[in-house]
């Protein structure tokens, strides 16, 4: 696995994709079912305003670990990054219907030096994923953490998944006077 330290891989996000094969590999990856207990370790160390910020209510211990244990992994993709010392950051998309016609796509990162190359490379990581099972139309969350992401991924080469959306919604209306949070539809052509 390479360690790409927030850097565009060589061979693009298909590259990304191929080596995140080895599941216990540092670096960005796919994590499945057999790392939920890395999951739950993941959100059970945010603070409390880090808990507010990605599960939008004060979370306890006991919540978290029931999200975790409801994760329904057939409609879930989990890109993460992660270090020897655990999970960094984990961009998640969530589909309603095993169709994967349609997912959400929230993003989780507490205090990572940056944070916002990271979180773009796997957002496209995960919009990869989920297009590779048919999914043509993404809700993201559009928070301050996204608000921090989408100008990184609007700046990546033409093609990449991810990249369009992002130039469409910093071309659109923006919240005023600073970003709230609101749901944003975008599909994918």
């Amino acid at each position: 696995m390479r360690k790409l330290d927030g850097r565009r891989p060589a061979g693009g996000i298909a590259a990304l994709l191929r080596d995140t094969a080895s599941p216990k590999a540092d670096g960005y990856v796919l994590i499945g079912q057999s790392d939920a207990a890395l999951v739950q370790q993941f959100y059970l160390s945010f603070s409390a305003e880090q808990r507010r910020d990605r599960f939008r209510v004060a979370a306890t211990d006991e919540a978290i670990r029931g999200h975790c244990v409801a994760i329904c992994w057939p409609a879930t993709i989990l890109a993460a990054y992660r270090t020897p010392s655990g999970l960094q950051a984990i961009v998640e998309a969530r589909t309603a219907s095993l169709s994967w016609d349609r997912a959400t796509l929230i993003m989780a990162c507490p205090d990572l030096a940056g944070r916002e190359h990271v979180l773009a490379q796997l957002l496209q990581l995960a919009v990869f994923s989920a297009g590779q099972r048919g999914c043509s139309h993404f809700n993201l969350r559009l928070d301050p953490l996204s608000w921090l992401v989408l100008p990184v991924l609007a700046n990546m080469p033409a093609g990449d998944a991810g990249a369009e959306l992002a130039r469409m919604i910093l071309a659109g209306p923006k919240p005023s006077p600073a970003p709230q949070d609101r749901d944003a539809v975008l599909a994918v052509m």
